[in-house]
């Protein structure tokens, strides 16, 4: 083979294998470099509580998943479980806003109150001429 056939067979394999080297090697740090911002971005989201997933604990500040009763940390209680349909319920909350449900102290205080009007009631059903 002649010297000046296999320089132009070099040419033409530089200049087609090189650009698609150098297109795939541009494609592999593109998505190199997607993956690190989708990771800075959960990371940061992580830290700043910005996310419905993540909060912060009141007493410790650590991160923690929103949802979470108690802090796997500092072990402050963060909230509790509504009876009615199991959901997290902040500690400041006296009725479930998914169920209706009253749990805590207003609870007691509905339940009581209930357990006073039945008494009210059978005491007037037993009693019809006091109630009039």
């Amino acid at each position: 083979m002649d010297l000046w056939l296999l320089v132009q067979i070099g040419i033409v394999i530089f200049f087609t294998l090189v650009p698609i080297a150098v297109v795939m090697f541009l494609l592999w740090i593109k998505r190199v470099v997607d993956e690190n911002r989708e990771l800075a971005k959960k990371e940061l989201e992580l830290w700043s509580g910005d996310t419905d997933e993540y909060g912060r604990c009141e007493a410790c500040s650590e991160p923690i998943r929103k949802g979470f009763l108690y802090c796997p940390v500092c072990h402050k209680k963060l909230g509790n479980k509504c009876p009615g349909c199991h959901r997290f319920l902040k500690i400041k909350w006296t009725k479930c806003p998914y169920c209706g449900e009253e749990y805590g102290a207003a609870a007691v205080e509905a339940g009581q109150q209930k357990q006073l009007a039945m008494k009210l009631d059978s005491a007037a059903t037993q009693h019809p001429s006091s109630a009039q």
